[in-house]
Parts: structure tokens; sequence; C-alpha cells
């Protein structure tokens, strides 16, 4: 699938996925990708996949832990460090001789920044502070989008 045009894709999963097709606008390659790469897998089409789940009607509660912004932002830069000393870049390294880097398992935060180094693109400050600054604005999305979740129950962990 990779280099193929969207619009060829999109006529591919119109033609294995109508339903799926649908749903998807033609213009969002990821999505189509995923659908496509779920029926290469699976055999079946993404859309059956997901009309045969099956509702689990359990009592749950949804709880999430509160921290201040400083934290939240403290703890990042802490991971990023330890991620790099923990051997970020080899493991990386080793994921380029084995898989196609293309793949969307390799969009996550970090990876494109560690080519980048690997590739002498970046030196590893510029990478490392790319990686804080990509993860803070991720953070900062999942708070956004949570907050407006009204069956979470908030635990202040912030010391407040």
């Amino acid at each position: 699938m990779s280099g193929r045009p969207t619009v060829e894709l999109y006529r591919e999963l119109s033609r294995v996925d109508p339903v799926a097709a649908a749903r998807i606008q033609p213009n969002d390659a990821y999505r189509i990708r995923r659908a496509l790469e779920v029926f290469q897998a699976a055999g079946r089409p993404i859309s059956r996949l997901q009309s045969e789940r099956i509702p689990l009607d359990l009592p749950f509660i949804q709880i999430g832990v509160w921290r201040t912004r400083e934290e939240i932002y403290r703890r990042i830069e802490k991971r990023v460090d330890e991620i790099f000393a923990a051997g970020f870049l080899e493991e990386v390294a080793a994921l380029r001789r084995r898989y196609d880097f293309s793949q969307p398992a390799f969009e996550a935060i970090g990876y494109r920044e560690a080519a980048a180094v690997l590739d002498g693109e970046l030196n590893l400050e510029q990478a490392r502070r790319l990686i804080a600054q990509k993860t803070r604005n991720y953070a900062k999305r999942q708070l956004t989008w949570f907050r407006k979740d009204r069956r979470i129950l908030w635990l202040d962990f912030s010391g407040r």
C-alpha cells in the first residue's frame, strides 16, 4: 500500500468493503489504509468485524488522574530522558532493519525523530526537544478530550 495514491486505495476499499468506504471520507488516507490493512490481515471487511462486536452490559466507573500541567510536563521531560537512556535509538535502528518504516505504528511520537538522529538530520538534543514538545501537545489534546466526559471521576494527585 505504501506509495499508492489515496484515490486508488479508496477505490480498492470501495470494492472490498463498500460499507466502510461509505463511512470514510475519500481523502482520509489513514482510515482508508487501516481498513485495507484489517481486510488483508483478517480476510474480512472491517465493517463486518465492527458490526460483530458484542456490547458488554457491565457496570463500570471511569477514573481520571488529575495532575497540574507543570507536573505533567515535568514527567514528560523525565520520560523522554529515560527512553533515550534505555536505548531508544538502538531499538529504532534495529526496527528499521527489520520493518518497513512507512507502517502506521512508526508514526507514533518519537520514531521519526529517532530515525532523523540516526540519519544525521537532527542531533540528539533536537530530537529530545521535539519528542517532548509533541508529547506535551498530545497530553494537552487528551486532557481537552477527557475533560468533556462527565462520566469520569477525577482524582486530584496534584498535591494542591
